[in-house]
């Protein structure tokens, strides 16, 4: 059965954000295996769905809910979070586009060289764990919290923007 849309838009990113990090989880699970190939495996499994996923919900943010809450809210705190997030969302995605293309290249990196692509994926794990809780606990409470700025995005929503 089909689940109805989500008429909330915060809502719905939160929702987005539990599928982004429960794919990392997935990561991580595997980046726990010895076996690099098995990794790769489970990178190339998901890349299809997870990378324009990820996209869409990085853009709808860059260009609807960044740009109303900067409006709504034009104080240093949320200037400084957006700017955070929007530096993150390009480190992530820079991340995630180097790992993929690791996992459909032929080369699988074993002894220190490993070791440290390990820990570089971890980090990326980790960036993306911190920035979802940043949004989902900061900002995405004072953008509910602020009429002006759900009424913004609600306008954009409701001009039936498409592509988000």
């Amino acid at each position: 059965m089909a689940q109805a849309p989500i008429n909330n838009p915060i809502l719905a990113l939160s929702k987005e954000h539990r599928f982004i990090l429960e794919q990392m989880a997935g990561v991580e699970a595997v980046l726990k295996q010895p076996d690099a190939e098995a990794m790769a495996a489970h990178l190339r499994s998901i890349e299809s769905a997870f990378m324009p996923f990820v996209e869409k919900h990085f853009r709808f943010e860059e260009e609807v809910l960044f740009p109303a809450a900067l409006e709504a809210m034009p104080v240093g705190p949320t200037i400084r979070v957006i700017l955070q997030l929007t530096r993150e969302h390009g480190e992530f995605l820079r991340w995630a586009r180097d790992l993929f293309a690791w996992a459909r290249s032929s080369r699988r990196f074993e002894g220190l060289e490993g070791a440290v692509r390990r820990q570089d994926i971890k980090a990326g794990i980790d960036l993306i764990r911190q920035h979802s809780h940043l949004e989902v606990t900061d900002l995405f409470p004072r953008i509910s919290g602020n009429p002006r700025c759900c009424q913004m995005i609600e306008a954009v929503l409701a001009r039936g923007v498409t592509g988000f």
